[in-house]
């Protein structure tokens, strides 16, 4: 069997002009052919958009595959940074509870050093009492005198310095074919 139009082979095909040409005038066939062709067109037409709308589906479902598949790798990632935030956080509270601690504790110790150097030198009572930061002294009459001196180099102790940081050295730097004036 032929494989020609809407499936008829050539004899079927003249048959079918043939019973046409029998059962309408040749007037009326033009206009007749012209309305099955029209007919035909819309099925086609039909059958064309049922196929679109199956392929846009299938791709509306390949894309709502890979919206959903993004979408699950979005809320993992922003539960293992919330995580993460919260660890980080923790952390920070722990470190400032400690900071909190260390400050505390070396307040403690200043002031406890404090009260020790003032309770063993009479001087150091003076120097710690005056809130001008100037060492003050008892007068003959009792009073304490904010002019008087130290009564030794005790009395007032010079600021911790910090060790200066040593320069550092540079090399030398040998210029080709002199000889080196460093070494003499």
């Amino acid at each position: 069997m032929g494989g020609g139009f809407f499936g008829i082979g050539a004899t079927e095909a003249i048959i079918v002009v043939v019973l046409a040409l029998v059962l309408f005038s040749p007037k009326e066939l033009p206009g007749i052919i012209r309305s099955i062709a029209k007919f035909w067109g819309s099925i086609k037409r039909t059958a064309d958009e049922f196929k679109d709308a199956i392929m846009q589906e299938e791709s509306l479902q390949d894309i709502k595959d890979v919206y959903q598949g993004t979408k699950t790798s979005l809320r993992k990632a922003e539960t293992d940074a919330r995580r993460e935030l919260m660890k980080a956080r923790t952390e920070m509270r722990k470190a400032q509870g400690k900071l909190a601690k260390m400050t505390k504790v070396r307040q403690d110790a200043e002031s406890q050093a404090t009260a020790a150097v003032a309770s063993s030198d009479p001087t150091q009572q003076a120097v710690a009492a005056s809130t001008d930061g100037t060492p003050s002294t008892p007068s003959t009459d009792g009073r304490e005198s904010a002019d008087a001196k130290p009564a030794s180099a005790e009395a007032a102790p010079a600021p911790e310095a910090k060790p200066a940081a040593a320069p550092e050295a540079k090399p030398a730097a040998k210029s080709e074919g002199k000889p080196d004036d460093s070494a003499a």
